[in-house]
């Protein structure tokens, strides 16, 4: 009798992300969620936090996913602050205006992309994937 079982390890596992967004509860359950996928996860409530974030850490972020519409350093300007200064790091902006077009003016092609809120945790998983590749 065979006793060995197979596990699954996500292709994600071992990501480090940073999330910013103004609404906490948002950044709570994505955290959670990703946790459960062996993903760490940074969050951030603002632009100026994401960037302190940034600064501060001994190990770079593989993904910055960040709202659009916040209070003073919205997501657009976190984003070209990124591009200046981790050029490498892609961008996922998330936002639930149906800000795709602005957002699209601050995408890099190949490195960012945006999703619609709400979504399900799993497609932004998805999505991660996809802006990974």
């Amino acid at each position: 009798m065979n006793t060995n079982t197979a596990t699954f390890i996500s292709p994600l596992q071992g990501l480090r992300l940073l999330i910013v967004d103004d609404e906490e509860e948002i950044t709570k359950a994505l955290g959670r969620h990703f946790k459960r996928k062996g993903i760490f996860c940074v969050a951030a409530g603002s632009g100026e936090e994401a960037v302190k974030h940034l600064q501060n850490t001994s190990r770079p972020f593989d993904l910055l996913i960040t709202d659009i519409l916040m209070p003073a350093m919205d997501g657009l300007a976190l984003a070209r602050w990124v591009h200046g200064h981790y050029p490498e790091m892609p961008v996922l902006f998330m936002s639930a205006f149906g800000n795709k077009e602005i957002a699209t003016r601050e995408m890099r092609p190949g490195m960012d992309d945006y999703i619609a809120k709400p979504f399900v945790p799993d497609d932004l998983l998805q999505k991660i994937t996809t802006v990974l590749q």
